[in-house]
């Protein structure tokens, strides 16, 4: 059996880290080409990407979560349970959509600068 130690929890999450980095490429990928942006700099949206999935798990390990159901009409349960049940899922979901918004942005500040007869800033 192998033991728990920090090396192992690193060489386990660098993985799923590079995989939320290619979610967040391809998320940012789609969006520059919806759009009709030029695309470059996706390097950024792979840094978002895996970051905020990170942030998202430790998040979600450190709130705590409340559940609430109903056992019959009138009589509601809440209880709170250690943490969110499924924060990788939660994390792959928010290492796709932050992308997004920071190529919205980056096109919508670059209309701006068009408008204003500046240099756009990417």
């Amino acid at each position: 059996m192998i033991g728990y130690s920090w090396v192992l929890t690193f060489a386990l999450l660098l993985p799923v880290l590079a995989v939320a980095g290619l979610i967040g490429v391809l998320s940012g990928y789609l969006t520059l080409r919806l759009i009709k942006f030029p695309v470059h700099r996706l390097w950024i949206d792979a840094i978002i990407g895996a970051s905020i999935f990170f942030v998202t798990i430790v998040a979600c390990i450190l709130l705590p979560y409340r559940i609430t159901y109903t056992l019959s009409p009138g009589v509601r349960v809440s209880s709170p349970i250690d943490q969110y049940l499924d924060p990788a899922g939660l994390g792959f979901i928010f290492s796709g959509i932050f992308p997004i918004f920071y190529e919205l942005a980056r096109f919508l500040r670059s209309r701006l600068a068009r408008t204003n007869h500046t240099r756009p800033r990417y």
